[in-house]
């Protein structure tokens, strides 16, 4: 195989990244090399390997500049990539096969990559949806979804990736894997009785397609396992969990190739779900009217082994789903120091959705204090709950139209230059996905039936299990990493300020070491957020309301607010009072109060 010369790529990639305003440090280059290096390797690994590249240090850039000078030099290198969206794998396609003169017209576009298409009924027949999977062999790099990449393998047809024809009709190997962002790697579902029914009506109808008119020898069994578990939430009265029906059970080969070949429908992941509710359980709720479904989640088995596997993840450090497969994460030698990143904490409030939804009155004081920050800051990146976000919005309507919010909701996806401008980011509250999420995910990624159980303390939910509780805090503190970055911090020339509300310490901590040379700083609303208005509430209120250059004596003060002399001097010692008249400005002159 030949090489490609990576000072080329690497000149390259730094001559680029600074055009586009970035710093290129020499650790920078040197993770670029190592990086290059490997995917350069013909020794297979025998673990995944995670590069952890920062956000906004360039990974996509990389591996597009890796292609294109790969498959110009080498005519028997071969890859699979993946990427998160059908645009990024349809753009990528684009950038391998271009054809530029050297005046930069676009000539016969090059036969080096092919992008697989998912099957959307508008667009293509399911004939030409499955004719691609042969035209990609014609092709030496194979550009698909994780999505994609997930739906062969767990049906186990990813094999059909393996090689390719070259320009002489002889097969080549691809074993280069290169995922570009965290891999799919567990589903969730809900299974009910009509969905199994459902598909014990397409499984069978699969087999009498494939096989004339007579039923498919792994029917009767798959049958059998269908009806214990159609029984088993049949019989289902409480919130509770089913059991496993066989631990140890798996699809037969033959049902899932046949499965994966001829399914047409529009729940294709339904075989899959099946097999982990059997193998697993799930945790049953109550639909309207009372019927009961099961919540399953599906691990995602991938052949790492087969290939030389890399995947490019910059939160994998902090990321629970890489917990229990082993996975080689490797860092950058020198990180980023984030000198311009100031995390401003408050731990007195969670802001939880249910928070919000037993005390409506909170949207105005939160909304209050959004404008508040906002006006400091060029551009503001708001983060809340999306049942709630209209309401929100309603409020920030004037900061809205001028530009100086931007909102958004918590899980929105990852990738985006929507908030690249903002130079601060207010994140009101945390999206946990259930009591049950958590133990149903954390059993799939480690093939263990794991306990439910957990209590509620003021920090909010702890899961008995360590594992449990571990895949929570990691997952909760990976996507507000992710979220942070959608600022750019990395890139930016001026001060960043996030703003963080949660009562758990360790999570605010992982947090804030996942941005070495940060600076953290304690952050009291002057809002009452929660709670009843106290009379601290009152003064601040007082405090704010003052004119500029007005003076007046604290007995005039606490006697308007209906508290006593010593209620008044207390006060003076409230955090938020104190913080109140740094911010409106307000000193103390003996026994008067002036605001300058």
């Amino acid at each position: 195989m030949n090489a490609i010369q990576l000072p080329a790529v690497t000149h390259e990639f730094s001559t680029l990244m600074q055009s586009r305003g970035q710093t290129v440090s020499h650790g920078d280059l040197e993770f670029v090399s190592l990086i290059s290096a490997a995917w350069q390797s013909e020794r297979t690994n025998p673990n995944p390997i995670v590069f952890a590249a920062e956000c906004g240090f360039g990974k996509s850039t990389l591996l597009e500049l890796f292609l294109r000078h790969k498959t110009a030099s080498d005519p028997y290198f071969g890859a699979i990539i993946v990427k998160q969206k059908r645009d990024e794998v349809e753009a990528l396609s684009v950038a391998i096969n271009r054809n530029l003169t050297e005046d930069g017209r676009e000539q016969v576009r090059y036969r080096r990559a092919f992008a697989i298409r998912g099957y959307d009924p508008l667009q293509m027949t399911y004939r030409s949806y499955r004719k691609q999977f042969e035209r990609q062999a014609y092709y030496p790099v194979v550009i698909m979804t994780a999505e994609m990449l997930a739906r062969q393998s767990s049906m186990r047809l990813l094999d059909r990736f393996s090689s390719f024809y070259d320009g002489d009709r002889q097969r080549r190997p691809r074993r280069l894997l290169i995922i570009d962002e965290r891999p799919v790697i567990t589903r969730n579902h809900s299974v009910s009785v009509e969905d199994v029914n459902r598909l014990i009506v397409d499984v069978r109808a699969i087999g009498l397609r494939k096989y004339n008119g007579k039923e498919a020898n792994y029917f009767r069994e798959f049958l059998e396992y269908a009806q214990r578990l159609r029984h088993e939430i049949e019989s289902c009265s409480v919130a509770a969990r089913i059991e496993p029906v066989d631990f140890e059970y798996t699809l037969p080969e033959e049902l899932r190739k046949d499965w994966g070949d001829d399914y047409e429908g529009d729940n294709f992941d339904m075989l899959g779900t099946f097999e982990s509710a059997i193998r697993f359980g799930g945790a049953v709720s109550f639909r309207r009217g009372g019927v009961p479904v099961v919540s399953v989640s599906q691990r995602i088995y991938y052949e790492w082994t087969q290939y030389n596997s890399f995947i490019l993840d910059a939160t994998a450090k902090t990321d629970p789903y890489y917990a229990s497969d082993k996975f080689d994460v490797i860092e950058a030698p020198t990180p980023h120091l984030y000198r311009n990143v100031y995390f401003n904490v408050c731990p007195s409030e969670n802001l939880s959705r249910s928070f919000f939804e037993a005390h409506p009155q909170s949207f105005d004081e939160v909304a209050a204090m959004v404008k508040e920050i906002a006006a400091k800051q060029r551009k503001t990146m708001v983060v809340f709950y999306k049942e709630h976000l209209s309401r929100l919005e309603e409020l920030l309507a004037e900061e809205i139209e001028c530009g100086a919010v931007l909102t958004k909701h918590f899980d929105s996806g990852r990738a985006t230059n929507e908030y690249k401008d903002c130079d601060a980011a207010i994140f009101l509250g945390w999206l946990l996905k259930g009591d049950t999420y958590y133990p149903q995910v954390a059993s799939a990624i480690y093939s263990e039936l794991l306990p439910l159980d957990h209590d509620i303390n003021i920090s909010g939910i702890r899961y008995s299990d360590a594992r449990v509780e571990s895949f929570k805090t990691g997952e909760l503190v990976t996507e507000r990493i992710q979220d942070v970055h959608r600022i750019r911090p990395r890139s930016s020339t001026y001060p960043i300020n996030v703003y963080l509300f949660h009562r758990d310490g360790e999570i605010i901590r992982k947090i804030i070491e996942s941005f070495p040379g940060s600076i953290r700083r304690e952050f009291t609303p002057l809002r009452r957020l929660s709670g009843k208005v106290t009379h601290a509430d009152n003064l601040i209120g007082y405090f704010q309301k003052m004119e500029s250059g007005q003076r007046t004596k604290s007995k005039e003060i606490y006697e308007s607010l209906g508290i006593s002399a010593r209620q008044f001097s207390r006060l003076q010692e409230d955090p938020r009072v104190v913080e109140a008249m740094r911010q409106y400005r307000v000193i103390k002159d003996r026994t008067f109060y002036s605001k300058l």
